[in-house]
């Protein structure tokens, strides 16, 4: 196997570059089922059909489904880069670095909430660190956060109130 391969094979088994790759394959498969259902119903609609059919209707919601899910799977790898970057960078520094044994582990997204996407990242510390290096991470990653323009998302609640006569 020649050098140049090699390096190519390590490249490309980075993990940022994964998470880049993960990125375009799924926004390309999105763009491709949103593609074939808008071709579905520029079939339908020419076919001589109902113009407003339970198909169509449901075609369409389908087609804005996918073109949300495209945007929002950018997004998300967008961000588990820029976390990968603040994990990297604290385990880096001259101050934090001595508390950080292994470099920061992206796991991926824990859960799915009202508001939020919580997504779990692990960095092995010495026990006397764990809270200087947690706060610390907190932080860069709200002064990343409010670099890249990125809002903390508040939960919106509406309440009805009915009168009783």
């Amino acid at each position: 196997m020649s050098s140049g391969f090699r390096g190519a094979l390590t490249w490309l088994q980075s993990s940022s570059v994964r998470l880049l790759l993960i990125a375009l394959v799924s926004t390309l498969l999105v763009r491709l089922l949103a593609s074939m259902v808008n071709r579905i119903l520029h079939l339908m609609a020419n076919g001589g059909g109902a113009p407003a059919t339970e198909a169509e209707k449901r075609a369409r919601t389908v087609a804005s489904l996918l073109r949300t899910l495209g945007t929002f799977l950018i997004v998300l790898v967008a961000v588990l880069m820029a976390l990968r970057g603040v994990g990297q960078a604290l385990a880096a520094d001259d101050a934090f670095g001595k508390l950080v044994l292994e470099p920061p582990q992206i796991l991926g997204v824990e859960a799915l909430g009202e508001s939020q996407v919580t997504i779990r990242l692990l960095m092995k510390t010495l026990p006397s660190g764990q809270c200087d290096v947690a706060r610390e991470l907190r932080r860069r990653v709200k002064v990343r956060s409010d670099r890249e323009r990125v809002a903390i998302p508040y939960p919106h609640r509406v309440i009805i109130y009915r009168s009783s006569a």
